[in-house]
């Protein structure tokens, strides 16, 4: 008897639902005067305000009793009522703070939460007061305010690595592991929040993708700070070579012929923009959409003087001969024609370590700083580079000593890191 009480029950609410819906159905058919138009827009409006969940029922009766004993729908009576009687629809909305900041609406005489769901939403039109001071533009004020804030946080939780490390380290060497992760994700944090505070005064401006941003991140197994372009993922080394060449060369000017060895993706979609770049991608590894031919550089199927122009960044230490390798860019490169090499160079040794004996990852990431490369280049690389018939037009270093100070931070460019602008003579 009892399961028959409440399935009836069910069914009576069920029907009452339905019938509740009829009866608002109708009710706004109604007052829409038949008119198709208004009718699908009062539709799509109340689809829009549930989905939003600015209207609660409960709340709208609670507030007003009066509503409660009336036969109206309390959505219905909001949307042809209650707006011009001063009512709030939820805690959500705020029609008279609405109207009020937006007096196109409020001539309008349309309901204000039917004209936010449908236009003013999109339009970013605050639907109350705590919704604007929460907008992007105003937490960046308040952003300011609070990093003193963060830096005193930082702090603590530096002093609470400190102690925590020195606990665990006395109790349980295990931990140890979990230390070191803290204290990288610690160090990282510091960093991104420096650049951050720099950047409240001096934004920074990337000149790959011309984007003005508050701070380059950090990057690299180590973080370096001020180091990746948030927008286009561009390093020093790809920020420093792009204003070279476009302040010192005529890459983007002259119709050339253009192989670039290893596309990074950055210089992959500058370069193959260019309408007077005839331009060819190509690696070892045959790795689409970037790489349009497969290339052993030791070994290029082209015949002399094919290229105008060659970009080679961050290869040369993969290649085991890498002078064979300079030895055939030189032979494909047209006389009088150019050619950019960056490698990790390390200045404070005389000559460039290489040791055959280093032959597996982990004695090549020890002597030369990555599991994969098979040497580590030192000040003696433009002799590689002059032995095979390159002539040094200039390097990062005389560049970067010619830029002004504050342009170096303010592109984030590094002065350690180093490239070659040569030309084969004519």
């Amino acid at each position: 008897m009892e399961i028959i009480r409440k399935v009836l029950f069910q069914i009576f609410i069920f029907m009452k639902r339905r019938f509740d819906k009829i009866l608002s159905f109708a009710y706004y058919i109604k007052k829409e005067k038949l008119n198709p138009k208004n009718i699908y827009r009062m539709y799509k409006a109340r689809g829009q305000i549930k989905s939003l969940n600015l209207f609660d029922e409960d709340y709208y009766l609670n507030e007003y009793s009066d509503v409660r004993n009336s036969d109206i729908n309390p959505l219905d009576h909001y949307i042809y009522h209650g707006w011009m009687e001063g009512r709030t629809p939820s805690k959500l909305f705020d029609g008279d703070y609405y109207l009020e900041r937006n007096p196109d609406v409020k001539e309008s005489k349309v309901n204000p939460l039917v004209h936010y769901v449908l236009y003013g939403k999109e339009e970013g039109r605050f639907p109350n007061h705590h919704a604007k001071i929460n907008s992007p533009h105003i937490i960046n004020k308040k952003l300011q305010r609070r990093i003193k804030n963060l830096e005193k946080s930082l702090s603590q939780s530096n002093n609470y690595l400190q102690n925590m490390k020195e606990e665990i380290e006395e109790n349980n060497q295990l931990h140890r592991t979990e230390i070191e992760n803290f204290e990288k994700k610690l160090n990282l944090i510091n960093s991104v929040l420096h650049d951050v505070i720099e950047g409240y005064n001096k934004k920074k401006l990337c000149p790959t993708c011309d984007t003005e941003i508050i701070a380059f991140l950090p990057f690299g197994v180590n973080p370096r700070p001020n180091a990746q372009c948030p927008n286009c993922g561009s390093l020093e080394r790809h920020r420093a070579t792009y204003i070279f060449l476009k302040e010192n060369t005529s890459i983007f000017k002259e119709n050339i012929k253009l192989l670039h060895l290893a596309p990074e993706k950055i210089f992959y979609d500058i370069f193959r923009n260019q309408e007077n770049i005839n331009y060819l991608t190509a690696d070892l590894n045959d790795k689409p959409p970037r790489v349009m031919e497969k290339m052993d550089i030791q070994d290029i199927q082209y015949p002399d003087n094919t290229f105008d122009f060659i970009y080679c960044s961050h290869v040369l230490e993969h290649v085991p001969d890498d002078r064979k390798a300079l030895d055939e860019l030189y032979r494909v490169l047209k006389p009088n024609g150019k050619a950019i090499f960056l490698v990790p160079l390390d200045r404070s040794i005389d000559k460039t370590l290489e040791d055959p004996s280093y032959n597996t990852p982990a004695l090549r990431l020890k002597h030369y700083a990555q599991s994969d490369h098979l040497r580590l280049y030192g000040p003696d690389f433009t002799n590689r580079l002059e032995d095979v018939g390159f002539k040094i037009l200039t390097d990062h270093i005389e560049f970067s000593e010619d830029m002004d100070k504050e342009d170096l931070k303010r592109y984030g460019i590094d002065k350690g890191i180093t490239f070659f602008y040569c030309v084969k003579p004519g």
